[in-house]
Order: C-alpha cells, then structure tokens, then sequence
C-alpha cells in the first residue's frame, strides 16, 4: 500500500519539478483533489485541481509565470 501513495506522490512531485505529466496523466482518474497552496491567482488559499480541472505542465507553466512576475 505504501508503495501506491509513494507513486502517486512522486507523480505529482515529477509534474511540479520537472513539469513532465505523462506519470500523473495515467493516474489521474484516481486522484480526487491536489491543492496548489503557492498558487494564490484566484483565491488567496490556493488553487484547486480536480477531475474536472487536471493538473498539468501546462497549468503549472501558466502558474509559474504568474509567480515569475509576482513581488518576492
């Protein structure tokens, strides 16, 4: 069992490091919610991805440049 949560973990560790989604791509029927907190664009407690709104590279390339731009 530990080594499914450690893979889904991974996945999405891989997705915001090295914005590569093809791992979480195949999991991501099994996910329910992943919560970006550093992603403040919309709500200041983050931003929500869901089934119906995936996390992926491209998302988190839009996000990254939100966060380019934003005072340190």
């Amino acid at each position: 069992m530990s080594l499914a949560v450690d893979y889904f973990l991974w996945a999405v560790q891989r997705t915001f490091e090295k914005h590569e989604d093809r791992f979480l791509r195949l999991l991501w029927p099994q996910y329910s919610l992943v919560i970006d907190a550093d992603d403040s664009r919309e709500k200041g407690y983050g931003r929500y991805y869901t089934r119906q709104r995936p996390l992926t590279a491209a998302a988190l390339k839009e996000a990254e440049g939100y966060r380019s731009d934003s005072p340190k």
